[in-house]
């Protein structure tokens, strides 16, 4: 350095770092952590995670919103899957003779699919509503306990002062009897209903609900896909015998009148869980429905006469029953917009 030259105009060249010698430029990533913003209200609850990749690290597992494409791609692709899965079902009951196989492959592909979407897209938001939300949300689980005993009760009495139902086996077998048979029913449709549940209203509902689907059409589309999955289980799958002592219906009104069931229970099912935020309401629904309509019917609780089957039969096959279940849902669906309930828990 000359006389004349500052100090801070002295070469810099000797304080660079020399990146052909690499052993003299290294750099401790960790400390760049530090200056990275939080994202999403994200705290970093230790100095460790400061100081190193860390905190980094969970910033990438915070979910992300997929887009519309990737939703309708998703929708799609387990729609397919789960209308398939009964056929597939059959064709394996055709080439091994074993209808239990069939029923598994028919339950278990539609929760497959939706295990496989989760595990593809992990950081994201598709997660089901698997939190059991209690907090603001009892009403909402004490209506799903009750609602199909208290709309089959309805059924029952109607049918009975109008003459179209007997209810001589409950009184030869008594109440008791009736409430063991349906707990019964309950808790081993239980597990079934929780894979149902977790594909129709887990997944469908809360895609269509993110894709911006209005809420009536999320719940007629997911019904429909609910119903084409039900079409070879009713066809080829459900026990004859069974068919026979739960209705007189022939096969074409059976499927039709099932299918109507569905669409409306949809709209029910579909509404308690965007009101609770939570796709537990929706399993216990479905399973009561299940229980107490099956209890009743196939214990022989009460017969329901031939000509007035279509009409007051409280298996849910019948216009009474269905008109009942929509008119709920459209009470639930009302109460829910105009009251701004809780909006759909996509955790």
């Amino acid at each position: 350095m000359t006389p004349n030259q500052a100090p801070f105009l002295e070469p810099m060249d000797d304080f660079l770092p020399r990146f052909e010698d690499e052993t003299r430029f290294t750099m401790d990533y960790s400390e760049f952590v530090f200056f990275l913003p939080p994202q999403n209200s994200e705290k970093l609850e230790s100095p460790q995670e400061i100081s190193t990749l860390k905190g980094y690290e969970n910033r990438l597992m915070v979910k992300t919103n997929l887009s519309k494409k990737q939703l309708g791609f998703n929708i799609l692709l387990l729609a397919l899957l789960s209308i398939a899965a009964g056929w597939f079902g059959i064709l394996l009951n055709l080439l091994t003779g074993q209808t239990n196989l069939a029923l598994s492959v028919f339950l278990a592909l539609p929760p497959m699919g939706v295990l496989i979407l989760n595990l593809v897209y992990k950081n994201t938001d598709i997660y089901p509503g698997l939190k059991i939300q209690l907090k603001n949300n009892t009403m909402g689980y004490i209506l799903a306990f009750l609602l199909f005993p208290v709309l089959v009760t309805i059924t029952v009495i109607v049918g009975y002062l109008a003459g179209f139902i007997s209810v001589d086996g409950l009184v030869n077998q008594g109440v008791g009897s009736l409430i063991g048979a349906v707990v019964l029913l309950f808790l081993t449709d239980l597990i079934k209903n929780c894979l149902e549940e977790f594909t129709w209203r887990g997944f469908f509902t809360q895609h269509f609900k993110n894709l911006g689907t209005h809420d009536l059409l999320n719940h007629l589309f997911t019904g429909i896909i609910w119903v084409f999955w039900h079409i070879p289980f009713w066809l080829f799958l459900l026990d004859k015998a069974s068919i026979s002592a739960f209705s007189s219906l022939n096969t074409a009104t059976f499927i039709l009148m099932g299918s109507l069931l569905l669409l409306a229970s949809s709209l029910v099912f579909g509404e308690i869980r965007l009101l609770t935020g939570s796709v537990w309401p929706a399993v216990i629904l479905h399973t009561s429905l299940n229980a107490v309509t099956i209890g009743l019917l196939l214990n022989s609780f009460v017969s329901v006469s031939p000509s007035a089957e279509l009409w007051i039969s409280p298996g849910g096959n019948s216009i009474l029953m269905i008109l009942m279940v929509v008119m709920v849902g459209l009470g639930l669906y009302f109460f829910r917009t105009r009251k701004k309930a809780l909006p759909l828990n996509l955790q």
